[in-house]
């Protein structure tokens, strides 16, 4: 890279090691908090004032910048823990001391690459010859026997020509954030997930992407998608945050015995001292408006009337940290009025502006995991202690239906009792869609013509289950779901004696599809981590699997080849849930179950998500469906 000041070379108006956090080749194009340094490893937040003064003028002056080579690629990052960049106006003039030395190197540094070898030889004599002088000078004493003081002038004048020559790293900032409270780098977050009720289950809700976000007065638009949820005061910036949590997934009519909302601690680097966090659960109209929202709307949004808003204090926070806060009588059943939305918001405001010993405004923000980015993974939490209602009873054994009732039965031969299933189905289900229903009062197998939309009882179970079978394998390709964490306490932790202490999280199981194929020597992952992938269906030539993902929110079908390409979102909801899908024989058309309507129904769409219809259309629930070849 040829000089700056080179009239020769267009003027460079931004600085090249400028870059956003984790892509040091896009930046935005006027400062921004986003914004990293990438002359550091790792790379250095840089605060506001820094970047008007160095990175959008004269970056080259900036004491952390560094030339770039002659192929016009940036230097290897200097290693240095750098944070934070012009911190304070003192920290500016010492930059500003700092990056004149820095140029005055350069410049030294391009003089002798052009120097003789006779030049070297006189510069190398001198310079002995100055630091013996120097030395002499140094170690002299006066008259009392004392360490006297070097003279000035020549020793002086030795030393610093030496010192110019001596190779050092480049001046790094003089201050950076508070670090991170110390906390092992690969430790997740320990969740303890509470007892379900007795009969029940424990939920855990979690928010989509774009339901989890940081507001700011100077941006006034949600920061949707990015790992960190910012709350408190930063560059003189006021930060608020805000989550919407589907309310639609709990069954109606269950009795709610515990509620709480979990936190997860990612950054403390700029929490100043003292001051309450406050946690509010919002008015309807909060999640009713909620793709319009802005920072003021979200700030001026009424709560919920309760005694008092929840409080976290502020020593209570810290990077991994899981603040819970737990709904006492009175909140929870301000919680049960709210179960007939389909969502349900809250608002988080940090302490007002907060002030050193000199007066002056100091950053007061903590920064919770918003679950998405890259973060631990672990999204806000409301978990819910449900003990759902009784089945409602449906029609006697024996009595009609509302829908046609026509008994299929299996051939004559009975399944072998052994291990291994028959090799196929038989030919009277070949082609049918078997599935489960509640029509009967209770789990019953059913069959479905496609074709002629008849409905019918299947009196064996062994076919289901080939079916199911021919799912997961065919002709040497198997695809299944192996369970990780997400980085939020996935994993039981066990004392000394083996013995669980702290159960897992299956909410929080990041399950993935994991693909074994003959031509490959290991199986391998196909999906995305953090998020849930399952229920996994190969189409009838083996080249694509359809699945179940969160990766959009909601539980969505998705396709992706068998080596993990051409990943595609087949189904597009906003609460329902859409699942367990298996392709026709033929494989241009997936069965599956969904919600959609308001009870579990089944529906067939073609392979690429086009043409979606119900095909049960009953009052019943019908789910898992198999579509036998």
């Amino acid at each position: 890279m040829s000089d700056h000041t080179d009239p020769l070379q267009p003027a460079i108006t931004v600085c090249p090691y400028l870059g956003r956090q984790g892509d040091p080749d896009t930046h935005h194009l006027q400062t921004s908090v986003d914004h990293r340094c990438h002359a550091t490893a790792p790379e250095g937040r840089i605060r506001i004032e820094h970047q008007a003064k160095f990175c959008f003028g004269d970056f080259v002056a900036c004491p952390t910048y560094l030339p770039l080579g002659e192929n016009g690629e940036r230097a290897a990052p200097v290693p240095t823990p750098v944070d934070s960049l012009a911190d304070t106006d003192a920290d500016v003039e010492d930059r500003d001391v700092a990056a004149s030395e820095t140029s005055a190197l350069s410049s030294l540094s391009q003089r002798a690459r052009g120097m003789s070898f006779e030049e070297w030889t006189v510069i190398v004599v001198t310079a002995l010859v100055l630091l013996a002088l120097a030395y002499f000078g140094l170690v002299r004493g006066d008259d009392d026997g004392q360490a006297g003081a070097v003279e000035p002038g020549i020793a002086q004048r030795a030393v610093a020509l030496v010192a110019t020559h001596t190779p050092t790293p480049l001046p790094g900032p003089t201050h950076t954030p508070r670090p991170t409270r110390s906390i092992d780098a690969f430790a997740a977050p320990t969740i303890v997930v509470p007892t379900p009720p007795e009969g029940g289950l424990m939920a855990a809700l979690s928010p989509s992407e774009r339901g989890v976000g940081s507001f700011n007065d100077a941006d006034k638009l949600p920061a949707y998608g990015a790992r960190d949820l910012h709350v408190g005061y930063f560059d003189g910036r006021e930060y608020i945050a805000g989550i919407l949590f589907p309310l639609d997934k709990i069954p109606e009519g269950s009795k709610i015995t515990y509620v709480a909302l979990e936190l997860t601690g990612l950054s403390d680097s700029n929490l100043f001292q003292g001051g309450d966090f406050t946690v509010d659960m919002l008015d309807s109209k909060a999640a009713d408006e909620w793709r319009n929202l802005t920072f003021e709307t979200l700030k001026s949004a009424p709560a919920t009337s309760l005694p008092e808003p929840w409080r976290i204090p502020s020593d209570e926070l810290a990077p991994r940290q899981v603040n819970v806060i737990e709904f006492d009588e009175i909140e929870r059943a301000a919680f049960i009025d709210r179960l007939d939305e389909d969502y349900l918001a809250f608002r988080i405001t940090g302490p007002g502006p907060r002030y050193d010993e000199d007066g002056d405004l100091r950053d007061n923000l903590f920064t919770w995991d918003s679950g998405y980015g890259e973060g631990f993974g672990t999204r806000p939490v409301l978990r819910v202690g449900i003990v759902p209602p009784p089945p409602t009873p449906g029609p006697a054994p024996g009595e009609p239906t509302e829908v046609p009732l026509v008994i299929w039965v299996a051939e004559p031969t009975e399944a072998p009792t052994s291990t291994p299933l028959p090799p196929e189905a038989p030919a009277l289900l070949r082609g049918k869609i078997l599935f489960l229903s509640d029509r009967f009062g209770r789990e019953q197998l059913m069959v479905l013509d496609p074709e002629s939309g008849q409905v019918g009882q299947v009196t064996k179970e062994w076919p289901y289950a080939l079916g199911k079978a021919q799912l997961v394998a065919l002709d040497g390709v198997t695809v299944s779901v192996s369970g990780r964490p997400c980085g939020s306490g996935a994993t039981p932790v066990v004392d000394d004696d083996n013995k669980v202490i702290v159960e897992g999280d299956p909410a929080r199981d990041c399950t993935q599809l994991v693909v074994s194929r003959p031509d490959l020597p290991e199986p391998m992952e196909v999906t995305e981590p953090g998020h849930l992938h399952y229920e996994p269906a190969l189409s009838p030539d083996g080249q694509w699997i359809a699945y179940v993902s969160t990766l959009t929110g909601s539980d969505e079908l998705f396709k992706v080849r068998i080596d993990g390409t051409d990943n595609t979102r087949l189904t597009d909801n906003e609460w329902a849930w859409d699942k367990h899908p298996s392709w026709s024989p033929d494989g241009s058309q997936i069965v599956f179950w969904s919600n959609r309507d308001g009870r579990q129904q089944l529906y067939i769409m073609n392979a690429d998500g086009s043409n979606v219809h119900n095909v049960s259309n009953s009052a019943y629930n019908d789910y898992d469906p198999v579509w036998l070849r």
